[in-house]
């Protein structure tokens, strides 16, 4: 049986003014209670103790002491286990080999400018006198010698030279002739010949002009060449010459006060038995100084990478040391950097961060303070670290975060 359907003249429900009133007024409420629990979160502070891995570094400081390069030792003046104070004086320097080496170098930088005086002048001749020339029969012989290796040097320029130059007469020469030739053997010749003589003694010609601009191009080149050379060499020279005065200025500055003194207060831990009366070709450490204990020690701690945003650079921290007397066991602290990531042997993956452990309040422990308590320490201890005013959104925040990242 079919059935009629039929059409409903109403107009259509609209929304209701109380819903929408209803509506909004959730809307606004949740978000007021969202910004209250915010505005609660940070406003509420509470201490959050965690507890870390860490370690911190030896409470002192050890200073090599070295002996410089090409400054022989004379006598050593400390002895193992002796404290010395600031500017006390370690080890004694050689002066009579000290001036002696001083004297050798000024002699090398005198020779240096005689040789680069030379090969700037270009000259072919050794005979310069060297009377004229300050020092004894040793200095004079050696100078000698770098005047007749400047000459050689010279000398096998200007054969090089000498060469390419009587190659380019000859080939003058041989055009001239070739030319007179030509000449010769046109004028002996039938008119009809003469034509093509006269084109072949052309070309001869023009070959051979070539040949001599080709030579002439060589000399130019040949003599760049050894200009470059000479001014590589005079640079090369003057480099060295900078060197040499610097040398003898730190030399002579070891000669006016020959010893090796000591930058700090410490004391002596270790004496190598280096040879005296010998220098060495490069810095040689003679004594290590184990510097005075500081108030300060820097500490490490491993924080899982969802907790760095507890540890902002310059927080106040109290660091509890485990395995220490209570003196030390409860030492406070400020964050002073973050370093890179790494992945500890357990796979957890953690940011290293550098706090600052002030002991200059810490109450001495039977006659110690903290710093000789750490210092006589493993190096090594469980670390807990107490944040004051700890924000509620920051503690929940990060196992927030945990939690996400499980779904």
């Amino acid at each position: 049986m079919m059935t009629r359907q039929s059409v409903d003249p109403r107009a259509p429900r609209r929304p209701h003014a109380k819903g929408l009133l209803w509506l909004g007024w959730a809307v606004s409420a949740s978000g007021l209670l969202a910004l209250s629990g915010a505005l609660f979160s940070e406003a509420l502070t509470f201490t959050d103790v965690r507890r870390y891995q860490g370690y911190f570094d030896p409470a002192v400081t050890r200073q090599p002491l070295t002996v410089p390069a090409d400054v022989p030792l004379a006598a050593v003046l400390v002895r193992e286990g002796e404290d010395v104070v600031q500017g006390q004086r370690v080890a004694l320097f050689d002066s009579a080999q000290l001036k002696a080496r001083i004297t050798f170098l000024q002699e090398e930088f005198a020779l240096n400018r005689l040789e680069r005086d030379c090969l700037m002048r270009g000259s072919t001749s050794a005979d310069r006198d060297t009377s004229a020339i300050a020092g004894n029969d040793d200095f004079k012989l050696r100078a000698k010698t770098v005047l007749n290796r400047c000459a050689l040097r010279h000398k096998e320029n200007a054969l090089v030279v000498s060469e390419l130059v009587q190659g380019r007469n000859a080939l003058h020469l041989r055009a001239q002739l070739a030319h007179r030739e030509a000449l010769e053997r046109a004028r002996l010749t039938a008119p009809s010949v003469r034509r093509v003589l006269s084109l072949r003694a052309a070309i001869e010609r023009g070959e051979l002009d070539a040949a001599i601009a080709g030579l002439e191009f060589d000399l130019a080149a040949e003599a760049t060449r050894q200009a470059g050379q000479i001014q590589n060499e005079v640079a090369n020279l003057e480099a060295k010459s900078h060197q040499l005065r610097r040398k003898i200025q730190s030399l002579q500055s070891y000669a006016e006060a020959p010893y090796l003194v000591a930058p700090d207060s410490g004391k002596v831990i270790r004496v190598r038995n280096l040879p005296l009366h010998e220098a060495f070709s490069s810095e040689t450490t003679l004594v290590q100084l184990e510097a005075e204990t500081p108030e300060v020690f820097e500490a490490t701690l491993f924080v899982p990478l969802d907790e760095v945003a507890l540890v902002d650079p310059n927080r106040k921290i109290l660091v509890h040391l485990a395995g220490l007397p209570p003196a030390v066991s409860s030492v406070p602290a400020h964050v002073t950097g973050t370093t890179r990531s790494l992945v500890l042997a357990n796979g957890q993956q953690v940011a290293t961060v550098n706090i600052a452990l002030d002991l200059s309040d810490t109450e001495p422990n039977g006659g110690l303070n903290g710093a000789d308590l750490l210092q006589n320490s493993s190096g090594r201890s469980a670390i807990t670290a107490t944040f004051s005013n700890t924000t509620l959104s920051s503690a929940i925040l990060p196992a927030w975060y945990r939690l996400g990242s499980y779904f």
